[in-house]
């Protein structure tokens, strides 16, 4: 700890006296004279003390106003709005307002701006300036809106924490004994900036009889040192690797480190101080609470929302709504650990949410997972009585019907409030495990959060049930909230904001961020006032004049503030590759010359977590063991996929036809690729089953041929439906209708110019065997021509080309296999692309034949000759390659060769759900790839 001088030993001397209180512009500065002057007890022997009275400005007026209010005000004393209440009645302003017509804004967004540009006005007396003066038209606005709030603070007598000052200086005044009610003397300490309104305060404090006395800030002759860096992660870690040096060779150091903007690094040097504080905690499957490290402390709180245990609670609440949500969140609702049975049942949920995924929509309701559940054979009777509780409490039955009995609307805040916990209740919140330290302090602050949303009745007597609920989602998102160790002793380390840094001493300390771009700040005046007159008030980052005013202030009191200050700046902004900006120092800091991490660590920076973990690994070598040979015969499940897999990738064959592997399906909105191929297979089907030849095509007439087709598409959507395609209904199924009905009726005026034919097998099974593989095939179509040969043909709604069926290992090996597994003559092969697009490129048939003239668009393979230079030069040569690498490939899939060999690389493993597993990135180098959507289509299989 650091020690006391002589002028703060005299503070703490005068603090120990009664009725003198010590006020700082901020909490965090509170707590540490606090810490401070108790450690001066302890140093001085004592065992017992009275607590020094010593607060935050904000804390100091509030708790004078209230002694005041006492002694002054005859009747009720006013209400002190709180910062949602503030908001709400700010919303509200700006609905009531003739701005509000217009439709062009946040309403919320510009409630929290206005807030703000009334906290500045009243804080540095600009609202008289503004009644003076034409205004521009957001100014205007903000004035009109003040008003409103103004008025609706009377209405309901009320006053907010901005007006506060100015209404305690007029009690102050009115009082005849008002110094009872006030502390003797007042110590100011930290105060860089006394805006125009603490300054009126105080000369009323003193008019009063307050004696105001100002702590001096402190002034350490440390030494100072400047270190530059590549980048700002590098910063971080030569930061953190510094603390944990300054810390080995004193542990009862008090260190500071200053991070100008915590709220975006937060994450970052939280991380940093954890690798080399507590190295090798992020192995931990339970990784480690801020709350329980006690070696370091960041003063920037996290939202309450972010909060795994609120963020549960919140989703259980809107889904108890009965209103459909995404199945990611519906998926991580019903396997939380939040809600009752989550333990006993963690496995069966976990299957249950495997099973959902296959066959579930892209939303669900409450009513609908308890529809499902009803049917699946996953055993979860503790959630399915949840989900009845979670019904029963809301008033809805097992259908998603209102139920008579269930509980009254709620009306009012507080009724919202109770009927949230009631919904909480029967969702068996917080779960059934106990709850630790931090766990139990979340909670509580959601209680208090669900009370602040009661006491928004006193702004808005009636809210609805979503209302209510949008408005505790604000609650929760807008607090900021760190819970609190279980230590009593504080953290050596506090990572701070720059205020918060402000009249602070460290032992040692180390500002971040101090590149030429972010230090001083730039000016930022608030857009709903004139910024002339911010700038003649000398409001801070009203101009960059002030800025840097006070900026150089608050540089110069890091120099004072400990023994040794570092000062840093990363040379380069911005991530690797993108877009990159080379930075220079801080004008603030230039005259420091600059000196390298390892001079200052007298050291070399220790690697990285990631490094050291690298470093630490030992090479074992693994014996490459052949896998069992599957027995001759072998049933394999999957059919074409087992040999298209093998060729794609041995590994992903071996995965996923005999290790079963697969990952989590994400259900999604509306229909995904291969559902819309499987409504075309069906709708084709249908039609074929009714015209049968190519005869019958010709003599339908076209009414009939459009009645034909519209009744099949109508089936096919219909048995989607039933089969569990939800979205399929509606105006979006009439809306699928159609689009099959025009693009049948398209593939159906395309193949009248066929030669005649006969479709004799439609989306049928056969049996084969390849390589001592018994698989079955499914074919879409197999048509007898005009010869007696026939032609297969497999339906696509996606790429078709004819080079898929090409080399040692085709990349669409279906029909290649169905031809040398077929038992009759095969003349032709071909993809019939169903897709609207110029015919030839896009729309038609794409394929080879045996001669010339069996189905439109497609030829003989000696008429190509992008395939006679690649060697393809006869129907015999290209079929006689398809048995040999079908009959190697099937081979291989048999002997087990598993080997992680992805045929286009990179391309190959984007389209690949196995990465997890056979990790592609470690043993070959392809990463995963970031494809733009659309740049690989899905096929129909």
């Amino acid at each position: 700890m650091t020690t006391a001088g002589a002028d703060q030993l005299a503070v703490f001397a005068a603090l120990a006296a009664e009725r003198v209180t010590l006020v700082t512009p901020n909490r965090r500065l509170a707590a540490w004279y606090k810490q401070a002057f108790d450690r001066t007890q302890i140093d001085a022997g004592r065992i017992a003390w009275p607590s020094a009275d010593i607060l935050p400005w904000t804390t100091f007026v509030e708790r004078s106003w209230r002694s005041m209010a006492l002694r002054v005000d005859g009747g009720a004393p006013l209400h002190l709005l709180d910062a949602p209440q503030a908001q709400l009645l700010w919303e509200q302003a700006i609905r009531k307002s003739d701005t509000a017509t217009l439709g062009l804004m946040n309403v919320r967004e510009a409630a929290a701006r206005a807030a703000a540009a009334w906290t500045l006005a009243r804080a540095w007396h600009l609202l008289p300036a503004m009644q003076k003066i034409v205004l521009h038209e957001d100014a205007a606005a903000f004035v009109g809106w003040s008003k409103s709030f103004q008025d609706q603070c009377r209405e309901r007598h009320a006053v907010d924490s901005a007006t506060l000052p100015d209404l305690l200086a007029r009690l102050i005044a009115a009082s005849a004994d008002a110094a009872d009610a006030l502390p003797e003397k007042l110590l100011m300490a930290g105060f860089d900036i006394t805006t125009p309104q603490q300054h009126h305060l105080l000369r009323v404090l003193r008019d009063a009889g307050v004696a105001i006395d100002s702590v001096p800030s402190p002034a350490i002759d440390g030494a100072c040192v400047r270190l530059e860096f590549a980048d700002e992660q590098q910063e971080l870690r030569g930061c953190a690797a510094w603390a944990r040096q300054r810390l080995e060779a004193r542990p009862a150091m008090r260190i500071g480190i200053v991070v100008p903007d915590l709220q975006r690094n937060r994450a970052r040097i939280a991380r940093e101080l954890t690798d080399s504080l507590m190295p090798g905690t992020r192995s931990r499957i339970d990784g480690v609470d801020e709350a329980s490290a006690p070696l370091f402390n960041i003063s920037l709180g996290v939202p309450l929302a972010d909060y795994a245990l609120v963020r549960d609670a919140l989703a259980m609440l809107d889904f108890s709504r009965d209103r459909p949500l995404p199945y990611l969140a519906v998926s991580a609702l019903l396997r939380s650990p939040f809600i009752a049975g989550a333990e006993t049942e963690a496995a069966a949920r976990a299957l249950l949410d495997a099973r959902f995924r296959e066959s579930s929509p892209g939303e669900l309701t409450l009513s609908a997972v308890r529809g499902k559940l009803a049917k699946s054979p996953v055993n979860c009777a503790q959630l399915i009585a949840t989900l009845d509780a979670v019904q029963q409490c809301v008033g809805a039955s097992h259908d998603g019907r209102r139920n008579r009995t269930g509980s009254p609307a709620p009306g009012t805040p507080p009724e919202c409030s109770q009927y949230f916990g009631r919904v909480l209740s029967a969702w068996g919140f917080p779960g059934e495990r106990s709850l630790g330290s931090i766990d139990f302090q979340i909670v509580e602050k959601l209680r208090d959060a669900m009370s602040t949303l009661a006491a928004l009745q006193a702004i808005q007597p009636r809210m609805r049930v979503d209302e209510a609920l949008n408005q505790l989602r604000r609650i929760a998102g807008d607090l900021l909230f760190q819970p609190e160790a279980d230590t009593a002793i504080p953290a050596p380390i506090q990572v701070l904001g720059i205020l918060e840094s402000a009249g602070q001493q460290f032992d040692a300390l180390w500002v971040t961020g101090l590149a030429d771009n972010t230090w001083p700040l730039a000016a930022r005046p608030n857009p709903f006032i004139p910024a002339s007159l911010q700038r003649g008030a000398g409001v801070p980052e009203s101009s960059a004049a002030e800025s840097l005013k006070l900026d150089r202030r608050i540089t110069e009191g890091w120099r004072r503030s400990a023994n040794e200050v570092v000062f840093s700046h990363a040379l380069v902004e911005g991530a690797s590759g993108n877009n990159e900006q080379a930075r220079a120092a801080s004008a603030l800091i230039r005259d420091i010359a600059p000196m390298s991490i390892e001079s200052l660590l007298n050291a070399q920076l220790p690697p990285s977590y990631v490094e050291t973990l690298c470093a630490s690994a030992s090479i074992e070598p693994i014996p490459d063991l052949p896998l069992a040979l599957l027995p001759s015969p072998t049933r394999i499940r999957g059919g074409a996929n087992v040999i298209r897999d093998q060729a794609a990738c041995a590994f992903r064959g071996f995965a996923r036809h005999r290790l079963a592997a697969r990952a989590l399906e994400v259900p999604q909105p509306g229909l995904d690729a291969a559902e819309r191929g499987t409504l075309l297979h069906q709708v084709l089907n249908l039609v074929w089953q009714t015209l049968v030849d190519h005869v019958s095509l010709l003599a339908a007439s076209e009414a009939e041929l459009q009645q034909i087709v519209e009744q099949a598409a109508e089936r096919a959507i219909s048995e989607a439906h039933e089969k569990g395609v939800a979205s399929l209904t509606g105006r979006f199924a009439r809306i699928e209708q159609a689009r099959l009905y025009r693009l049948v009726l398209e593939w159906l005026a395309y193949e009248r110019d066929r030669t005649p034919f006969t479709v004799i097998e439609r989306e049928s099974s056969r049996d084969v065997q390849l390589a001592g593989l018994a698989m079955s095939l499914r074919l879409d179509r197999m048509d007898r021509l005009g010869d007696g040969t026939h032609a297969l043909i497999d339906y696509k709604t996606g790429v078709a080309k004819l080079a898929s069926w090409l080399g040692e290992r085709p990349d669409e090996p279906q029909l290649p296999l169905y031809f040398c597994t077929a038992q009759e003559e095969i003349s032709a092969l071909a993809f019939a692309r169903v897709k609207r697009g110029e015919r030839g490129k896009v729309f038609g048939f794409e394929g080879v034949s045996a001669i010339e003239g069996l189905l439109p668009d497609v030829g003989p393979i000696e008429a190509k000759a992008n395939l006679r230079n690649k060697g393809y030069v006869s129907w015999d040569v290209l079929t006689t390659e398809w048995e040999g690498s079908l009959q190697k490939l099937a081979d291989d899939f048999s002997r087990g060769l598993a080997e992680v060999d992805p045929k286009h690389g990179g391309l190959t493993c984007a389209q690949c759900d196995l990465q997890p597993l056979c990790r592609v990135a470690e043993v070959s180098g392809y990463a995963a790839l970031a494809i733009d959507e659309g740049s690989i289509e899905a096929t129909d299989e």
